[in-house]
């Protein structure tokens, strides 16, 4: 992910002057980090081999850019000694000072380590993004640990944007992920606002372990910029698209398969011979296709029901 990242920067800003650091727990991963950092000509002392919740190898230092593909769903009860005795100890002096998640699942732990190695506001702040399931969005009730940690994000306006990525993106999992964008230095016009933006559907995606050779930081770069775009620009309904009211909403695919344009012809060739487009939607006071389909949802109950009455005012007449 490093790498990845190192090359979107220098796409940005060919003149960017990028140092990596890092820290990583896997045997396997550090080797082919440090390797890496080698062969990039980065300075492979800056790659910590270690725990980041319990042995912090960047102590002191901060950064303009934090990002982070923490496990999902890891047990942190080993480290729950000194990540414990950090929160009660130092308080938000510290990096565990909002609240401590359950130990069953630690991924808000490392949300709050790469924030507390954030450059600060005064220092011209700085910008994490880390990917999660969607299990920190909306476990723990109110005044958990995990809500604490929620609510100090809010309420200090740290998160910046939530970015829903697509299935089957990472190795051998089809969870879904969400990347999480963390600054303390909003632009005005984000301020007082959290960006949802929507990257699910993708031609991209991957069902199984041995089609997974596409690589994900790059995608993860790349949607993490289009998150910051203006605020304004997300969720936009088109204006010939017409949303499903609440009594229509059974029939919305099939009035989107069967969608017509002025020539009333549907997903059929049209009069001059030329093929309509299949991703179009039916216009309002556009005429209906012409051609025999079966009766939608709706139809069809509509019809049971005038059966059903009729039969219950034949059984309601006395014999003759």
């Amino acid at each position: 992910m490093l790498s990845e990242i190192e090359e979107q920067i220098h796409r940005y800003n060919p003149d960017a002057d990028v140092t990596l650091h890092g820290q990583e727990l896997n045997p396997e991963s550090y080797a082919i980090c440090l390797g890496d950092m080698l062969i990039k000509g980065q300075d492979a002392s800056h790659i910590v081999h270690g725990n980041s919740l319990s042995n912090d190898g960047h102590v002191g230092e901060r950064f303009h850019y934090c990002i982070a593909n923490p496990p999902s769903g890891v047990d942190w009860s080993k480290v729950e000694e000194s990540v414990r005795d950090e929160h009660e100890s130092l308080g938000f002096d510290g990096r565990f000072g909002p609240g401590l998640p359950r130990k069953s699942d630690g991924q808000l732990l490392f949300l709050l380590h790469l924030l507390s190695k954030l450059r600060t506001p005064e220092e011209g702040g700085g910008r994490l993004a880390i990917v999660h399931n969607g299990s920190p969005l909306f476990t723990g009730a109110a005044g958990s640990g995990e809500s604490e940690i929620r609510r100090y994000l809010l309420e200090h306006d740290l998160l910046e944007a939530i970015v829903a990525l697509p299935e089957q993106l990472f190795y051998n999992t089809g969870i879904a992920s969400y990347v999480w964008l963390v600054t303390n230095r909003k632009t005005p016009e984000r301020q007082g606002r959290v960006q949802r933006r929507r990257h699910r559907r993708s031609r991209h995606a991957r069902r199984a372990l041995h089609d997974s050779r596409r690589p994900v930081a790059g995608r993860l770069a790349r949607a993490v910029a289009r998150a910051r775009e203006p605020p304004g620009r997300c969720g936009r309904v088109e204006p010939d698209r017409r949303p499903a009211g609440p009594s229509d909403h059974h029939g919305a695919r099939r009035r989107r398969r069967d969608a017509t344009d002025e020539t009333g012809c549907g997903e059929r060739d049209r009069a001059d011979g030329s093929r309509r487009d299949p991703h179009a939607t039916q216009r309002i006071g556009a005429q209906p296709c012409v051609g025999s389909r079966r009766p939608s949802r709706p139809d069809r109950r509509a019809r049971r029901r005038r059966r059903l009455d009729a039969g219950a005012v034949l059984r309601s007449r006395p014999p003759t």
